[in-house]
């Protein structure tokens, strides 16, 4: 393998024919997928490089934990909502 090689990941989304393409060189994306339920269309003398299919629907994605709203789930919810509103302006 050179030394220059990059590991990458495309992905393409074809929402008409419902289908979603990954080509991957990153074994950590490849397993997550194979676990969602995407199927490998590359033979076994391709790797590094892989190639997964799976429908368009079945992954979602998310943004970094940094970005996403900050809410209270659980049993800190429940007591939150079972307080008296007069103690939860203070």
């Amino acid at each position: 393998m050179p030394k220059d090689f990059n590991y990458e990941t495309a992905i393409t989304i074809d929402h008409e024919a419902g289908v979603m393409l990954v080509d991957t060189t990153v074994q950590g994306v490849a397993s997550q997928l194979l676990r969602a339920g995407f199927t490998e269309t590359t033979k076994a003398n391709s790797r590094p490089y892989r190639r997964l299919r799976g429908a368009a629907d079945q992954l979602r994605f998310r943004k970094p934990k940094s970005e996403r709203a900050k809410t209270l789930r659980g049993v800190a919810r429940t007591l939150v909502e079972s307080m008296p509103q007069s103690a939860q302006a203070a």
